[in-house]
């Protein structure tokens, strides 16, 4: 058995589940054996996990959750002057968040509905340059207006955005994004301060959308297998 199929056993939502515990226990220890763990840190990460889990019981509130969340992270951000993620969070994640409760009325869109069709090697060259261009003209910005890590807080606020605008087309290269938007965050939050409930609220995330990643490749491949299962099975139906 190789590695592909080992994979196609495991139930990712147990897995996440097993992530979300180990996680809270780190947040809880954090909090109360750590100096540098903080009442508004424990609490964001509580909530930040508990968002999840209610993404995993299709349940919409998750929504309201990740609202409280841009608050809370949207005020400690500001905080430290990353005015990127200030902005970022209070201007576009909050509003997108309110906006997605109300549309998705029927339930929140699954991996295995994302879509799962080849994308072509030039849509990921232009989202890369849309991203180096806009990130460069906000680090400029940021950096007028006093940011400590201009170029990694604008990298990080931009690639966020392009992650929740792939996100809610249903694009499940949204992964990538999701990947690259959680090291860049808790590598920013390395170098600005010991927010280690913060960072671990960031931890979590990554280990989700890595566990999203696996989730998605092997909906794509089994996806891609049945479509070439179809296609052989109309041609030679068309052939008899």
């Amino acid at each position: 058995m190789n590695v592909k199929e080992i994979l196609k056993t495991i139930n990712f939502n147990k897995l996440v589940l097993a992530n979300a515990i180990i996680c809270m226990i780190f947040n809880v220890s954090i909090l109360l054996f750590n100096k540098h763990g903080t009442v508004d840190g424990f609490i964001m990460c509580s909530i930040a996990i508990a968002a999840v889990l209610l993404v995993l019981i299709n349940n919409r509130i998750s929504y309201l959750s990740y609202v409280v969340v841009a608050f809370i992270y949207s005020y400690i951000s500001f905080s430290h002057a990353l005015y990127g993620e200030f902005l970022v969070n209070l201007m576009f994640i909050i509003p997108v968040q309110m906006v997605a409760f109300f549309k998705y009325e029927d339930g929140i869109p699954t991996i295995t509905e994302l879509d799962v069709l080849p994308v072509a090697k030039t849509y990921y060259n232009l989202i890369l340059v849309l991203v180096a261009f806009v990130t460069y003209g906000y680090a400029v910005i940021l950096d007028l207006l006093g940011d400590p890590q201009p170029l990694l807080d604008a990298m990080l606020s931009v690639v966020q955005i392009f992650a929740t605008y792939l996100m809610l087309k249903g694009k499940g290269i949204q992964w990538l994004l999701w990947v690259m938007t959680n090291l860049f965050a808790l590598y920013l939050w390395s170098q600005v301060g010991h927010r280690y409930n913060l960072m671990m609220m960031w931890a979590f995330y990554f280990f989700n959308s890595v566990i999203g990643l696996v989730e998605y490749h092997i909906s794509k491949t089994i996806e891609k297998k049945e479509i070439a299962t179809l296609i052989t099975s109309t041609e030679l139906s068309t052939t008899k």
